[in-house]
């Protein structure tokens, strides 16, 4: 399984080499959501969202240029991964207790309480990759288990399509449902082209039919020849693998 990592250009080229480090090892790093901070033992990863995660270091670094670093899982200590704390707090919410616990009410400090408690729910990372498109690595990500990474300028690239879904997702249990699909295109289409322009669709989640995306597109006037004809420009991406 394909995972991805979301950064700025100049922490990926450090990656390449050190490999990437949770904020633990990094000693400095502050995390990005000061009132649910992240665990600094853990990497987070994702199958889905990385582009995401890429522009928010960007805009915090004051840095143009996001890279995706792909990671093959099978390569990783299986022991190592972890489920996403904001997963088990959303799939938790309506449940008062949870191994004979109780769980705080506060969104804030249930998020907390799981995060403290990663490695007993170490079996549900795949089950937080399918329905929250993220989960965790306790611990260093070596750089042996990096297979490709590309990097995008979005000033150099004149494809505002791709630039305008950058920021666009929410990551939550529902987003995930309904637009994993063309999010998931959108990280395929970081490293390599792509003919099927359907997979962009925000249908492409609830409906698999490709005739029945099509006619729901006539019907909203939308040309899918021409969102084809936008995924041809790939200006403004690198390869960063030496």
């Amino acid at each position: 399984m394909l995972l991805y990592h979301g950064t700025c250009l100049e922490t990926a080229q450090k990656i390449l080499k050190e490999g990437i480090l949770p904020r633990r090892d990094l000693g400095f790093c502050q995390s990005n959501y000061d009132k649910a901070p992240s665990n600094a033992n853990v990497v987070y990863l994702t199958d889905t969202y990385a582009f995401y995660f890429g522009c928010n270091v960007t805009e915090k670094s004051d840095m143009h240029v996001l890279a995706i670093i792909e990671v093959d899982s099978e390569r990783l200590s299986q022991e190592c991964l972890l489920p996403d704390e904001d997963f088990l707090e959303q799939v938790s919410r309506g449940f008062p207790t949870i191994q004979d616990e109780t769980l705080p009410v506060e969104l804030f400090e249930r998020t907390a309480w799981f995060r403290e408690r990663l490695h007993g729910f170490n079996r549900l990372w795949t089950t937080s990759l399918k329905d929250l498109g993220t989960c965790g690595h306790w611990g260093k990500v070596a750089p042996e288990t990096i297979t490709r990474a590309v990097s995008f300028d979005m000033q150099k690239s004149t494809n505002r399509y791709i630039k305008g879904m950058l920021s666009d997702p929410c990551i939550s249990l529902l987003n995930h449902r309904y637009c994993s699909r063309k999010y998931k295109a959108l990280t395929r289409w970081f490293f390599s082209p792509m003919e099927d322009a359907l997979e962009f669709s925000d249908f492409s989640t609830t409906c698999t039919d490709p005739g029945e995306i099509e006619r729901f597109h006539e019907v909203l006037g939308f040309d899918l020849s021409k969102l084809t004809e936008i995924l041809q420009d790939r200006s403004g991406l690198a390869s960063i693998i030496e």
